[in-house]
């Protein structure tokens, strides 16, 4: 019975050369897609598989409740928890914390190289399934002892044994090196270059403000905890939820924060998860994942609808077929398994050709993509992996088939023979007619959001919003010392123009909060602010339209600028009348407006306008903005490659174009941008093969009618006109369904950016134009092709 079926299947794709060519190339297409998402599903879901035990072990987390009214959720927790929940509850087994202080530099020898890593502690090695080599774990007792990575010692020290071997870690001092950490093949989000004692930063330096084991810090300390084996889930939440009212009760909180929860997450709950702030690790937050996964499902859905539209189509050539199987005595059940069973011959074929198209097109456009360069993401053929190729092609078999070898098996041998396009599925839409309606009104959807995105991010970035003279300057991030001697040294470049320092890069995601308050008795508000020099303002084409810049002079820290917006805040009445008032930072240092600036957008597009500060502090200086002659960048930063090799010849300077900096901000959405329009592209030519098909078979059974109609006077404009109003009845249709979701769907993406584009026809009308173009040509080929053939022989047809 079987192998009846695989053969009929494989002589009925011989048969109709044009239907088999758009079934396998349509389900080809789209099963790539999905491989790839099962690829990358499959990829995500093997984090944290081998810690010892990770269905007892979780990660707790800090959601901060704002006064605006939102809420925010971090992956990392205040210092102290750890210690407080262990100590009042004996069903917890074991705590650890990981502190994220531990980063910078690192000095073996002639070696001077980056590295991250954490403070922790000796249960490290106990909670998590890292494999330890070199020394014991309680080692990590010691201040002075750091644990690296085998990577990292292979960097450091190549084919050398590091153990033993002292280094230095810039602003922390000399530390031995006593044990490396093995690699695994396993991935996880616990990702570091060094570990380091908790001890060392318990006796290190503490920040002024928000020390590392403040309340108020949830920012640098991740906590886990491993529960008893008769401990429940909920006895942690509930032991969690009482302690922000106990702890935070009449403290003095950040000034944009209300309050604070603590959530859990088990460890298999971490990656994939949703996404928070100071998450670890390169894995997918759940989100992308069903996002690229709903993707992919419309891309096969459109696929499978292909198949039943024009396993509907030539129905009629198969309805004797069907009728002498009946009348022989196929039961509806034969038919219904000979309808799937060729339908899964053609899925089996084309999972063969999508694996090549995989491996030669998808793959390749996948990697190409930003957010995806540092998921390391392995796409090595696994059993694992082939039993879901082969398990997800026996499913698209099944339901490709299904709806046709319902429908088909279900009439009497007369009916089917008379006239299968009577079939009605709704409001007097044959079936092939609302699957065909179906696929353009996802084609328009996804063509229209395609061109959203496209004309945003190119506004975002090309337009001339910012306020401020981005153009032909190279960032460099120089800090330390001797920041200003590099500089000035860079400078002397020729095609140098000048040049400026600031703390952070305006137009980008980077910034800091200070807290300021107008009244020190009043509430701290958190405003944007950034430290610039004196020369920032003139070399960024800033306007002044109140008072002064910054002066080159130690006294300029007792002053601030700030825009616009900030004076309206601060409610000081005009410009003019802001300045030499009187404001409080941080913890109530008094300073004075010297200056207003007209106000521009520091940040990208989807913040609305904010009040800003511009501060003047050389210490918090990490950038340096090189303005140009012209756009010779890469000369400029190839020279400035040689000045910084001179001072530090060990390391690699850091610098970008500024335009890039900005473009990049927009990386995200330019990605979705390539997603999207992959997915159009491929819906739309599986449409237009359908179309293509349903329409040869509409040509093929009105060959007759066709040459009648000929005889009686009929032109071929006719005829074409005959034979395509139907379809352009249809794609009228799949507008009016389409477009209102585009419009909800665009509206609802616009709405991510304070600053947006407009809402017009411009949008619409190149997916119209777009599928119009196309369904007339395709359509007009076939009804041509048909209205040119010899009455004669049309009028022998059957």
């Amino acid at each position: 019975m079987f192998k009846n079926i695989v053969l009929i299947g494989i002589r009925n794709l011989g048969k109709n050369k044009l239907f088999s060519f758009v079934n396998v190339f349509g389900l080809s297409l789209s099963m790539a897609v999905c491989l790839l998402i099962i690829a990358v599903i499959l990829d995500q879901n093997g984090f944290d598989l081998f810690h010892p035990h990770p269905e007892n072990t979780y990660r707790i987390n800090t959601l901060a409740i704002r006064k605006s009214g939102g809420t925010e959720l971090y992956a990392s927790t205040p210092f102290p928890l750890a210690g407080m929940i262990q100590s009042e509850h004996p069903f917890i087994a074991q705590s650890l914390r990981l502190n994220r202080n531990l980063n910078g530099s690192m000095i073996a020898g002639e070696k001077k190289l980056a590295f991250r890593g954490f403070f922790t502690e000796p249960a490290f090695f106990d909670m998590f399934g890292f494999q330890l080599s070199g020394c014991d774990p309680n080692a990590l007792n010691d201040p002075k002892t750091l644990i690296v990575s085998e990577e990292t010692a292979e960097r450091f020290f190549g084919s050398e044994d590091p153990v033993g071997q002292n280094v230095t870690i810039e602003n922390m001092g000399e530390f031995q090196i006593r044990g490396i950490v093995k690699k695994t093949d396993q991935k996880t989000h616990i990702q570091f270059d060094i570990l380091g004692s908790l001890t060392f930063l318990q006796n290190w330096k503490r920040d002024t403000d928000l020390s590392y084991d403040s309340w108020k810090n949830y920012y640098h300390t991740h906590t886990y905890v491993t529960l008893r084996n008769d401990a429940r889930r909920e006895d942690l939440q509930t032991a969690l939820d009482v302690l922000p009212q106990r702890i935070y009760a009449g403290m003095e909180l950040e000034s944009r924060d209300a309050g604070y929860r603590f959530e859990i997450q088990r460890m298999d709950e971490i990656t994939p998860g949703p996404m928070m702030s100071n998450s670890m690790g390169e894995g997918m937050p759940t989100a992308v994942l069903i996002f690229l996964s709903v993707l992919a499902g419309i891309g096969m859905f459109a696929a499978a609808f292909n198949y039943a539209n024009l396993t509907l189509a030539r129905s009629i050539t198969r309805a004797r077929e069907i009728g002498v199987r009946k009348v022989a005595g196929a039961t509806r059940a034969n038919l219904i398994g000979q309808f799937i069973g060729e339908s899964a011959v053609v899925s089996f074929v084309s999972l063969l050709i999508a694996e090549v198209l995989l491996r030669l097109a998808i793959i390749p456009a996948f990697q190409s993509l930003s957010f995806s360069a540092d998921l390391k993401i392995q796409f090595d053929p696994t059993l694992e992996m082939y039993m879901w190729s082969v398990l997800f092609t026996l499913i698209v078999g099944v339901v490709a088939g299904l709806v046709p070898a319902w429908l088909l098996s279900s009439f009497k041998p007369a009916a089917v023979v008379k006239d299968i396009s009577k079939i009605r599925f709704a409001s007097g839409l044959t079936l092939r007619k609302l699957i065909l309606i179906v696929q353009f009104a996802m084609t328009l959807i996804l063509l229209i959001v395609l061109t959203t995105i496209s004309r945003q991010t190119d506004y975002a970035f090309k337009m001339d919003y910012y306020g401020f003279d981005w153009r032909n300057t190279v960032n460099v991030h120089l800090t330390g010392p001797n920041a200003q001697t590099i500089a000035a040294e860079m400078a002397q470049y020729p095609g140098v123009r000048s040049y400026t320092f600031a703390s952070h890069t305006l137009g980008t995601w980077e910034d800091s909060d200070v807290d300021v308050r107008v009244d020190p008795a009043k509430e701290a508000v958190g405003i944007r602010d950034y430290s610039i020099d004196e020369n920032f303002i003139s070399i960024m084409n800033l306007s002044i339209v109140a008072g002064e810049g910054f002066h080159h002079s130690a006294k300029e820290a007792d002053k601030i600028l700030v825009n616009e917006k900030f004076v309206e805040w601060m409610q000081a009445g005009s410009n003019a009348d802001a300045i030499g008032k009187t404001v409080y930072l941080d913890k109530n240092k008094p300073v004075t407006i010297s200056g207003v600036l007209k106000d521009f957008v520091f940040k990208p597009l989807t913040y609305e306008l904010e009040p800003m500060v511009f501060r003047y502090d050389p210490a918090a200086w990490s950038i340096v903005h090189f303005k140009l002659n012209d756009s010779d960048t890469k000369n400029a930063a190839s020279y400035f490659e040689k000045i910084w090799k001179k001072f530090d010849p060990s390391t690699q300077l850091t610098w970008q174009v500024y335009a890039d900096e900005l473009s990049g901000v927009y990386t995200i959405f330019s990605d979705l941008g390539r997603i999207i329009g992959s997915l159009a592209v491929m819906v739309l030519i599986i449409a237009i093969l359908g179309l293509l098909g349903a329409v040869s078979f509409s040509v093929e059974t009105r060959t007759k009618e066709i040459g009648i109609r000929k005889v009686m006077g009929a032109t071929a404009g006719n005829i074409i006109q005959l034979l395509s109003k139907q379809y352009v009845f249809l794609i009228l249709i799949a507008s009016a369904v389409g477009l209102p979701l585009s419009y909800w769907i665009t509206d609802q993406l616009l709405r991510l950016f304070a600053y947006r584009i407009e809402f017009g026809v411009g949008l619409f009308l190149p997916a119209v134009l777009t599928v119009g173009v196309m369904v007339a040509i395709t359509v007009g080929s076939q009804a041509l092709k048909g209205a040119r053939e010899n009455p004669v022989n049309a009028l022998r047809y059957e």
